[in-house]
């Protein structure tokens, strides 16, 4: 789902800023947790954070492309800006299948030719 954290949600100093980039006219309800999926319903839920703390995802779960789109570089750089600095930080969480695929069946039958 769609949404952002502010302090205060709707009633936050920052709304106004947040209609004005609001070029698309996106519907802005009140987040209250457990709403279902936005995709295609061009809505966005406004959290407030001081009730809703933000809790980082593990790192190759941000900054990377979906199923339905393909973002560009300039999104995808802004997992190592923000790594430096220091607005978020690795996780340590353990590998997982998401971050760490297993390999394809392709991977497993082709063949590792290395040199000494």
């Amino acid at each position: 789902r769609a949404l952002i954290g502010l302090p205060g949600g709707m009633s936050s100093h920052f709304m106004p800023s947040v209609h004005k980039a609001n070029v698309h006219n996106m519907t802005l309800k009140v987040g209250m947790g457990s709403e279902a999926d936005t995709l295609g319903n061009n809505t966005v839920y406004v959290m407030d954070s001081t009730h809703f703390p933000f809790y980082q995802a593990e790192l190759c779960l941000q900054f990377h492309n979906n199923v339905t789109s393909t973002y560009p570089a300039s999104y995808h750089v802004l997992q190592k800006i923000l790594l430096k600095e220091g607005r978020i930080c690795d996780t340590h969480c353990p590998e997982n299948y998401i971050c760490n695929p297993p390999p394809s069946q392709d991977d497993v039958n082709t063949p590792v030719i290395a040199t000494v």
